[in-house]
């Protein structure tokens, strides 16, 4: 259940979760290399030259969703997601590729 208080924290293979109607709650993950393998896979990008699982404009529009979440929460209203930073993060792509 979602409270206006809750926390959630991934912290290296624990899920840490409180909200207002208790004490934190713990929920570990075993072998969680999550971490470990998104290290590996950006050290390897850089290492061998090559793009990334996930592109600058798909990052961007995580970010503009996860703004107008909170917006909207802060606000208790809709809110349109605003992507207006993306046109720039696609030519900024299409640019870097051969």
């Amino acid at each position: 259940m979602v409270t206006e208080n809750l926390t959630v924290v991934n912290n290296n293979g624990k899920l840490l979760e409180k909200d207002d109607d208790g004490p934190e709650r713990t929920t570990a993950f075993a072998d969680n290399d999550m971490w470990v393998r998104w290290n590996s896979h950006f050290i390897d990008c850089i290492r061998d030259d090559k793009p990334p699982l996930i592109s600058l404009a798909d990052g961007l529009r995580v970010i503009a969703v996860s703004e107008a979440a909170y917006r909207s929460l802060k606000e208790r209203r809709e809110v349109q997601v605003d992507y207006s930073a993306l046109g720039s993060a696609i030519r900024a792509e299409g640019k870097a590729q051969p």
